[in-house]
């Protein structure tokens, strides 16, 4: 029996880094939006929507191990029930 990849797990995982990402993304607008402190570079927002990929990346890949040990968990669960 070959272990099948959990593809629903996943789908969730990566709805859920997005979502992660997208709200990251509108926490620094708006924290630039409400300190002064912030510089401007060449007169454009430093902040750009990939800014925090990087740490978005280390958490989506987090999340991504903790569903497939979930998924496989659960499988187990399943096969030792029968």
């Amino acid at each position: 029996m070959g272990v099948r990849l959990p593809i629903r797990g996943i789908i969730v995982v990566l709805i859920g880094a997005f979502f992660i990402h997208v709200f990251s993304w509108m926490l620094d607008v708006s924290q630039f939006l409400n300190d002064q402190n912030y510089l401007l570079y060449d007169g454009e927002l430093k902040i750009s929507f990939w800014s925090k990929s990087l740490s978005d990346l280390a958490y989506g890949t987090f999340y991504l191990g903790e569903a497939v040990i979930i998924e496989l968990l659960y499988r187990l669960w399943i096969l030792k029930k029968q």
